[in-house]
Formats: structure tokens, C-alpha cells, sequence
């Protein structure tokens, strides 16, 4: 998660739109999951510390919590900072859309009055290859 948030540009003309929108939908789904991470962290933690105080051996690959919980902290932190600049950037990005959206509409409607006018109405043409 933290890789993918800190590839999430929202920012700049050379953006794609459709890059800002999934963009802001990563963010909106791990600000939504971070409580649960957060809780599930804790309980990691909570355990490990049991664990030792039984004397528990763990496996050479084992991560300690320590760990996870700084990874974790790292992903609040740059999902902070992204979302302060999705929302510097939402008067932006809302007239961005607004504007591809009308140019789609635009576009939509000459593709019907194309094919109002142009539209086969005898059995006997030939489809253009």
C-alpha cells in the first residue's frame, strides 16, 4: 500500500484523469482500512509481547511488530500527505472533470445525430470494411 500511495500522482496537466480518479479512490479505500490495519497492529503487537514473556522461540523469518507497526506508521504518513494534496487539488480536479465531461457529452451527441442521419435503412447496403 505505502509503494502504491506514493505512486499516486494528483497533480500536473500531464495527468490523466482517469489516473486522479483511481488515485483518489486508493486513497479513499485505505483510509477506510487503516483503522481496521491499526487494530489488527495492536492485537500483533499485543500477542508478540505475550509470546516473549512465555519465552516463545520465534522462526528465523519471523517480523516483529515493531516492524509492522513503523511500516504502518510510514503508510499514515504518506496517506496524509496525499490527502492534503487531493484536497488542495479537488477545486482543480473537479472543474477538470466537469470539462471532460461536457466535451464527452459534446461528443456523444454527434455520434447520434451521425448516426440519425447516416444509419442503413435499406436491407440491400453493403457495411463499409
Amino acid at each position: 500500500a505505502k509503494t502504491r500511495l506514493e505512486s499516486i500522482s494528483l497533480e500536473g496537466a500531464s495527468v490523466a484523469t482517469n489516473e486522479i480518479v483511481l488515485g483518489v479512490t486508493f486513497l479513499q479505500e485505505v483510509t477506510q482500512q487503516l483503522p481496521l490495519w491499526l487494530k489488527k497492529s495492536k492485537e500483533l503487537f499485543e500477542s508478540e509481547k505475550l509470546l516473549k514473556r512465555q519465552r516463545h522461540v520465534f522462526r528465523g523469518d519471523w517480523t516483529e511488530a515493531s516492524i509492522v507497526m513503523g511500516q504502518l506508521q510510514q503508510v499514515e504518513q504518506v496517506l496524509s500527505k496525499r490527502t492534503r494534496t487531493m484536497e488542495e487539488q479537488v477545486p482543480l480536479l473537479q472543474s477538470r472533470i466537469a470539462a471532460e465531461d461536457k466535451t464527452n457529452a459534446q461528443r456523444l451527441s454527434e455520434l447520434i445525430n451521425d448516426w440519425e442521419q447516416n444509419k442503413p435503412l435499406i436491407g440491400n447496403i453493403t457495411p463499409d470494411l
